[in-house]
């Protein structure tokens, strides 16, 4: 796809004043955008029932310092250029892999920072029940198995002349790295659900005179979800994280627990609520702080004629509560 903007600003004579101001130039600026999708494989049969889809897709994306439009909100004076291979093995796996770059200051300007993003990410299913139980089982006590992660690296580009731009050029350039893991074990079962999710992140300051300006977290959270009626279903959470700074030698910690319930108890009549607590609290005692929120609703669905159709809407009232300690 391509689009184009023609920008001009009219002389003003209320914000001239009587002053010579100098005149901004018509600008004409364009976008583009172009993907490529290619099957390595579709729908091939590995086994019978069980089929395997392949995926390349490679996207670029172009955006002039001045263009714009009035139909989306778009990331202009950028250029992105990624890959995505999406890959589908039946009901045992499925995988997306991504990688991207993108930059800004496309005109190279000399007194404005360049900045350089490269991304990549890695997302992975696996329910083990495929593989070493009975796909068509209710429950099975094989889990299903999903794993998450990224890695971004922005760094500065070029090196803006300090008198002229004031940036320092010894410290005011960013460079960071940032890591994330995210793992998560669930097993399902006809009444109930438990599940564990890990995850790790990591932000790794490079910038010269910030290099331990580095923050860590590590997050657990158990899961529990229940079917106890038809049209009744309660959800329990419970989780720590911990927050390290590096540079501050300080170690917080988040503690959090919630319920959350949904029924619907008539035809056309639900009730949802949750409530959550939490405490926030570190190791060099700097504050504790409890809070806890609450939130409940009552609704009604119903449909008006429309022609030959019929218009879906819902009533609802609710009431929700917040306090922080």
């Amino acid at each position: 796809s391509y689009g184009r903007s023609t920008y001009e600003n009219p002389d003003d004579p209320v914000l001239a004043q009587g002053d010579q101001l100098v005149p901004v130039e018509k600008t004409t600026d364009d976008a583009r955008h172009l993907s490529l999708a290619f099957d390595f494989l579709q729908d091939y049969e590995i086994k019978e029932s069980q089929f395997t889809t392949v995926t390349l897709e490679l996207t670029h994306d172009r955006f002039d310092p001045f263009y714009r439009t009035l139909g989306a909100f778009l990331n202009s004076d950028t250029e992105l250029n990624q890959g995505t291979l999406f890959t589908q093995i039946g009901d045992f796996a499925n995988a997306q892999l991504l990688y991207g770059e993108s930059e800004d200051n496309l005109d190279d300007i000399a007194t404005v920072l360049k900045t350089k993003t490269k991304r990549g990410s890695a997302n992975i299913g696996i329910p083990l029940r495929a593989w070493f139980g009975d796909p068509e089982e209710e429950g099975s006590f094989w889990p299903t198995f999903n794993y998450a992660f990224e890695r971004v690296h922005q760094f500065a580009k070029n090196s803006p002349d300090e008198d002229q731009s004031g940036f320092n050029n010894t410290s005011h350039l960013p460079d960071q790295v940032s890591l994330l893991h995210d793992a998560e074990v669930q097993w399902f079962f006809e009444r109930f659900d438990i599940g564990y999710r890990f995850s790790f992140s990591d932000q790794d300051n490079r910038q010269i005179g910030r290099e331990n300006a580095d923050f860590r977290n590590y997050g657990h959270t158990a899961l529990l979800g229940l079917r106890l009626l038809e049209g009744l279903s309660i959800g329990l959470d419970l989780g720590r994280e911990r927050n390290d700074d590096i540079e501050a030698n300080n170690r917080g910690y988040t503690d959090r627990g919630g319920i959350d319930l949904v029924w619907q108890f008539l035809e056309h009549w639900a009730f949802n609520g949750s409530y959550a607590l939490s405490r926030v609290h570190d190791n060099n005692d700097n504050g504790d702080d409890r809070d806890f929120a609450a939130f409940a609703q009552l609704s009604r669905n119903f449909e008006l004629p429309f022609g030959e159709n019929r218009l879906p809407g819902q009533i609802f009232v609710s009431y929700s509560q917040t306090e922080l300690d």
